[in-house]
């Protein structure tokens, strides 16, 4: 090789490509089990391979890429880096016994990007910590990111505090790699624009809404009746169903696949939605208008269609403003709160969705969002991913420079 040309860097991605591969010799199960049981994974999973440069070999490790779990201590030798793209990793209930004993077995540096800490609240770190401490996995996934990871990218300040006082080193706060999806370097100001022209317009806005899993809600009188009344709006007013988790029952259901439920739980799955509507007009909607996506990209593509979408799903919104379309998060948990308020993405207060009759209009001129700070966030973040991938040599996606420079 001569002297002035450089390796390209390998790197190892724990987790998807962001699709499932050959989606129709799949069954619902078994994409599920590949999307982590949750869709919306694809969304940053998809963001961390956009993100890396074109010169940057990638593999992903998975259940549906060609290389498993099983076989990585064969590839070692040709891998430079390890990149986690994780979530939610950071709450007391979790057992990551199989993770940890994966994570045991990798040997070379391990880049750690999204993690983030479950709480009641953002308000209480030291009580945060103290349940973290009790759950033993959560402590040995901990003690392996402090020896192995040369750096921890987290959500924002909340799990920061959280994951330096779990002994992690290297941490800084990077939001979630989603929020670099789109190439637009003024994305806050288009999607300023884009509210401006909405609060103007006398049509309706064409809206998606991205739901929650009904088993999450059936307990949760609050979140229940914003979910109720959001399925009535864009019932009404022909806007489509997003669904990504709650298991292959609630797949089949969104899509308007009868035929694979019991009457039994389609009852009881179209009682939690629509509880005004009969099972068949709720199925022909979804027949419709549900959509599950096992791709990334097909999901993105989707959301251009609309002028906005609505809902408690963080990624699913994500996706639409991945598309440079207005996405509008309900602020409803600490998890949520942490990642709307770190990356300053366009939210609404859950006290809007107790109005008696909610309207598209309504929703639009609630938004809070200051498109500012959204596009100074972005541009350090970008700045981050380059300072990081910079000090390891590792090309980044010119868009990433762009959104850097803005």
């Amino acid at each position: 090789m001569a002297p002035d040309m450089k390796k390209s860097k390998h790197i190892l991605i724990v987790g998807s490509s962001g699709f499932v591969l050959n989606q129709v010799s799949k069954n619902i199960s078994q994409c599920l089990d590949i999307a982590g049981a949750n869709t919306g994974n694809f969304i940053f999973q998809h963001a961390v391979r956009k993100i890396l440069g074109d010169g940057v070999r990638i593999t992903n490790i998975g259940l549906g890429e060609d290389l498993k779990y099983l076989d990585i201590q064969r590839h070692f030798d040709d891998i430079d880096y390890v990149v986690i793209p994780a979530a939610n990793h950071l709450r007391a209930s979790a057992d990551w016994t199989g993770f940890n004993s994966f994570l045991a077995k990798i040997s070379k540096p391990m880049l750690v990007f999204g993690l983030g800490a479950q709480a009641a609240s953002t308000d209480d770190v030291d009580e945060t910590v103290g349940s973290l401490q009790k759950c033993p996995t959560v402590v040995d996934m901990c003690r392996i990111f402090r020896e192995k990871a040369i750096f921890v990218g987290v959500r924002g300040q909340f799990s920061k505090a959280v994951c330096e006082k779990m002994g992690l080193r290297n941490v800084k706060a990077t939001g979630c790699p989603s929020i670099l999806l789109s190439p637009n370097a003024r994305l806050g100001e288009h999607l300023e624009q884009s509210i401006s022209l909405l609060k103007n317009s006398s049509k309706h806005p064409r809206m998606c809404m991205v739901a929650e899993a009904p088993y999450s809600i059936r307990s949760n009188p609050n979140k229940l009746s914003t979910e109720q009344k959001l399925f009535d709006l864009v019932y009404q007013e022909g806007g489509s169903y997003i669904q990504q988790s709650g298991g292959p029952e609630t797949i089949a259901f969104s899509l308007g696949q009868l035929d694979l439920l019991a009457e039994t739980t389609s009852k009881w799955l179209s009682g939690i939605i629509s509880p005004r509507r009969s099972v068949d007009e709720v199925s022909s909607y979804m027949k419709a208008k549900g959509r599950v996506f096992y791709s990334a990209l097909d999901w993105i593509e989707y959301c251009k269609a609309f002028d906005l979408s609505i809902g408690h799903r963080f990624h699913g919104n994500m996706a639409t403003i991945g598309a440079d379309r207005l996405g509008v998060v309900i602020s409803h948990d600490s998890r949520t709160s942490e990642l709307v308020d770190f990356m300053h993405i366009p939210t609404v207060k859950p006290e809007v969705f107790k109005e008696e009759q909610l309207t598209t209009e309504l929703i639009v001129n609630a938004v809070r969002f200051d498109h500012e700070q959204f596009d100074r966030s972005r541009a350090q973040i970008a700045n981050t991913w380059l300072e990081v991938f910079g000090s390891l040599d590792v090309e980044l996606s010119s868009h990433v420079s762009g959104i850097a420079n803005q």
